[in-house]
């Protein structure tokens, strides 16, 4: 005679496998986790183009820096700190510029031009570049500012002798 057991087929333990739920579950845990890096990446992309226009603010205002103390002796007559010949400066750092600035949608730059503090000679000029942001952040303001300030000294240049014809 036969021995019923061994007709009998094995069962599998109960934990033996993924059951159909726990695989949708695992699937649901893994595509927020890919929602959260696609979201983290458009983050620092985002990030980076601000970076950027504000790398561009500051390397456009250390060349207007460098062509007023180049033209230290233009802006000063007899020692005093004269504002026209400072925006001539700044009206010629714009024309070379104009390319860049209007692909940045930048406004005109202003400058404003105040006495050093007491004991520090000199003319202090705080120059202010706005931009509208090409990507920003929600909830922010599109509009972007950058301030730089610096000091210009008072100098005596000489002054140049006309050439005589002989």
């Amino acid at each position: 005679m036969l021995n019923p057991d061994i007709l009998r087929r094995p069962t599998a333990p109960a934990a033996a496998g993924f059951t159909l739920i726990e695989i949708l579950v695992a699937l649901a845990v893994l595509s927020l986790g890919l929602l959260g890096l696609a979201a983290m990446n458009l983050t620092a992309l985002t990030n980076s183009q601000a970076s950027y226009e504000r790398s561009i603010a500051v390397m456009q205002a250390n060349d207007l820096v460098e062509r007023m103390w180049a033209g230290l002796c233009e802006v000063h007559d007899e020692g005093e700190f004269v504002e026209s010949e400072a925006d001539d400066i700044k009206a010629a750092w714009e024309d070379a510029h104009e390319d860049t600035l209007s692909a940045l949608g930048w406004r005109s730059p202003a400058l404003d031009y105040t006495d050093a503090v007491s004991g520090v000679a000199g003319t202090v000029v705080e120059l202010q570049i706005i931009w509208d942001e090409r990507t920003p952040q929600p909830g922010e303001a599109p509009t972007m500012q950058f301030t730089h300030r610096f000091r210009l000294p008072p100098v005596d240049c000489p002054s140049v002798p006309e050439e005589t014809s002989s």
